[in-house]
């Protein structure tokens, strides 16, 4: 694994408006870099062009985010991360990057495509303390805390913070009272909490689950590890496919535009 040092841990920040995009060939062999991308990583297109693209990985970013970043181009899917790179003087830079093939072919393979956006102050302190606690060799996030509980079961736990007086008072009350009171609470309660209340909701994450199911970067990116967390990474994955797409067709356009020029 690659390990570019030195590093200063001084964030370098850039303006909202840059689009930083690049491609490589299959075996991320950069073959193209727009002037967002030099600006920000701080080389030359002469220093970037012909290297492999992890020329800008930062020793803070854990394997297995890229793991999952190439298990998924792998499979022709596309990719969308909060990435912390490394600049040539030592510095970083976060984005909020998105992966896919081109339709252009380099030694018989797909090119791979990346525009990266400026990411929220709460997105990047989300992926920094996950990526430091993989790094730690420890769960990227708290699974138990009840934000990412499952809607059922915060449905459910809500039912029972509403019967717990009920259930206190049971033994106070007729030995036949108490027992329908078991069994609307068993067969009632929690079926239409599980299943009723929050079927839409399941359904609407399961097909969200579907465009995109990356738990770290839903936690990332929404700060929930649940179906609503599901349904919202969903609708920033869609968004940034598209200005990704759109994107390039604008940085080709400008290229073209600029060879015209200068051949005139």
């Amino acid at each position: 694994m690659r390990k570019n040092l030195p590093i200063t841990q001084k964030e370098q920040d850039y303006g909202a408006s840059l689009r930083i995009v690049s491609t490589t060939t299959s075996k991320g062999v950069i073959n193209y870099a727009n002037d967002d991308f030099i600006k920000v990583a701080g080389y030359s297109e002469d220093e970037l062009i012909g290297q492999a693209h992890n020329i800008v990985r930062h020793p803070d970013m854990p394997q297995a985010a890229f793991q999952s970043m190439w298990d998924t181009l792998a499979k022709g899917e596309p990719w969308m991360g909060i990435v912390k790179n490394r600049c040539k003087s030592g510095d970083h830079d976060w984005v909020d990057a998105f992966v896919m093939t081109s339709g252009d072919q380099t030694d018989g393979a797909t090119n791979l495509q990346s525009v990266r956006f400026r990411p929220s102050e709460e997105q990047k302190q989300r992926a920094e303390a996950c990526y430091r606690r993989i790094n730690n060799g420890q769960q990227a996030y708290q699974s138990l805390n009840p934000t990412h509980w499952p809607i059922a079961a915060k449905i459910s736990a809500l039912i029972w913070l509403c019967i717990l007086p009920i259930a206190i008072a049971l033994p106070f009350s007729s030995p036949s009272t108490a027992a329908i009171i078991a069994l609307l609470i068993s067969f009632v309660a929690f079926p239409f909490a599980a299943f009723i209340a929050t079927s839409g909701i399941r359904q609407a994450a399961l097909e969200a689950k579907s465009i995109i199911d990356d738990p770290l970067a839903q936690y990332a990116y929404t700060s929930r590890g649940d179906e609503l967390g599901a349904i919202a990474l969903s609708k920033i994955f869609m968004r940034n496919k598209l200005e990704t797409a759109l994107w390039r067709v604008i940085d080709s356009t400008r290229n073209a535009e600029a060879v015209a020029q200068t051949t005139a």
